[in-house]
């Protein structure tokens, strides 16, 4: 049987342009199981919010929700 498995992506990077200031959460999810993989944080700067994904080989979807706690 032949299978295909494509390589693992790390330290995948994507810039969100024009999100407000403020540090949000990311929930990260296997599509596939709908299983949540990890949480990050991270901080708007100059109105773009950057964020390193977890590895992953296939599908990603990430929820991201502003901090209830943010103050900036």
């Amino acid at each position: 049987e032949l299978v295909y498995r494509p390589p693992t992506q790390t330290r995948t990077e994507i810039h969100l342009h024009d999100w407000p200031a403020g540090r949000f959460i990311a929930r990260w999810f296997d599509p596939s199981t709908g299983a949540e993989i990890v949480r990050t944080e991270s901080t708007t700067q100059d109105t773009t919010l950057h964020l390193v994904c977890p590895d992953f080989e296939v599908d990603l979807v990430a929820i991201i929700k502003l901090r209830e706690d943010s103050s900036e």
